[in-house]
């Protein structure tokens, strides 16, 4: 599929090829990446609401905050994990796109056209381990740096209500995110014309 993608739409025939399955990992496919930010706000936010979703396969997402009244005592915190990359020895392979001796990093701001905007409102970055011929390892607790723990009712103080931090801001809809809606058309396309899926690109607040 990104082969697929990078041969016949115009939008990713620019970009470095090890951009590809990041993006589509940042936009709902499930690839080996995971998702990880750079802002600390961010990444409360995340620890702070639950997805929800509807549909085949999950096809409609929101995202609704947590409220410390309907948890149990044992889930009233929110927790942020701090990962480790090894980038003191890495190599720069594109702008944006960096590999160490046992882990890789992608920062779709730099490593995508700017017409993808979830990465720039999320501090979008991508991390995985290396592969190696014995598979790629998933086991990542030796990349975890630390872990916070926030008591539930303070991160909710700390996060407020204002608008550069709801899921309209933090997921801006296919009208404003050209990318978005590009990636939508061509699940669209694909899934009418019968090909191969191109997985699960959720609507999120549209």
């Amino acid at each position: 599929l990104v082969r697929n993608l990078k041969s016949t739409n115009k939008v990713f025939k620019d970009m470095h090829i090890k951009s590809i399955e990041p993006l589509l990992q940042h936009y709902g496919i499930q690839t080996t990446w995971l998702d990880l930010v750079d802002n600390i706000w961010i990444a409360l936010w995340f620890s702070c609401y639950k997805a929800v979703s509807s549909g085949k396969d999950g096809k409609y997402l929101n995202f609704e905050r947590r409220s410390e009244r309907k948890e149990n005592k044992t889930q009233r915190y929110a927790y942020i994990i701090l990962v480790a990359a090894d980038l003191s020895s890495a190599k720069v392979i594109s702008p944006g796109i960096w590999k160490g001796i046992n882990t890789e990093l992608i920062d779709l701001r730099l490593a995508a056209p700017s017409i993808f905007l979830r990465p720039h409102a999320q501090h979008g970055l991508l991390f995985r381990n290396l592969g190696k011929p014995s598979g790629r390892d998933s086991d990542y607790s030796s990349s975890i740096a630390g872990i916070v723990r926030v008591d539930l009712a303070d991160a909710l103080d700390w996060l407020g209500n204002g608008n550069l931090l709801d899921t309209h801001s933090l997921f801006p809809p296919a009208s404003y995110d050209s990318g978005y809606e590009i990636l939508l058309e061509i699940r669209d396309s694909l899934i009418k014309e019968n090909k191969i899926s191109m997985g699960n690109i959720n609507y999120i607040g549209t």
